[in-house]
């Protein structure tokens, strides 16, 4: 029943983007300070963390907008932003692998 509701919040990719970016700050603000506990004081386990959330961030946009472009009828309505995320992702990914 749950589950249904949340189906029925989420109409358009817009707001499957900004869920992905909440789920990803929330994890920097309560995750990182949780799992960096107990470490001496020389590890840099904080920025490790940093960096594997925002590589997460960034292929978790390029994944979304390739499974939003599949339903037709939002990218129909919504084709401006799946192309602009893909595009921005991609460059970043082609970046990093480079």
């Amino acid at each position: 029943m749950m589950v249904k509701n949340l189906i029925k919040t989420i109409n358009n990719p817009v707001k499957i983007y900004l869920i992905w970016f909440l789920l990803i700050i929330l994890f920097c603000i309560i995750g990182i300070p949780i799992l960096s506990m107990n470490k001496s004081g020389g590890e840099q386990v904080p920025l490790i963390l940093l960096g594997y959330a925002i590589g997460s961030l960034v292929y978790g946009f390029f994944i979304i907008s390739i499974l939003t472009s599949l339903k037709l009828e939002w990218f129909k309505k919504y084709w401006y932003v799946n192309i602009l995320v893909f595009l921005i992702t991609s460059f970043l990914i082609i970046l990093v692998l480079l």
